[in-house]
């Protein structure tokens, strides 16, 4: 859940929205090896905070997640005959669709 607030950049004389998170306080140990690389490729400059840098990466995770489970499920559904009848009827029913708007 977020909530937007507004605040007023004097420097650039407008008002910008800021999304807010609710957030979730966690301890978090890492290898040393894994904090040590992280350093020195300086992917910690790229964030505002090592929470930042964590909340990202569980963000990429996530969606990579989805986006293997929805491959998953086109790969399921290409093998099922129903879902393929579904389509050719569905493709069958508008195949006209595209020429409507040219006159």
């Amino acid at each position: 859940m977020f909530f937007s607030k507004l605040w007023y950049d004097k420097s650039m004389n407008k008002y910008h929205t800021i999304k807010e998170y609710a957030m979730v306080r966690k301890t978090v140990a890492i290898n040393d090896e894994l904090f040590n690389t992280l350093k020195l490729n300086h992917l910690l400059e790229q964030y505002s905070s090592f929470s930042d840098l964590v909340s990202n990466a569980l963000q990429l995770l996530l969606e990579k997640q989805k986006k293997d489970a929805y491959k998953k499920a086109m790969i399921e559904a290409s093998q099922d005959k129903l879902y393929i009848e579904d389509i050719q009827e569905i493709q069958e029913d508008f195949k006209y669709a595209d020429y409507e708007s040219i006159k």
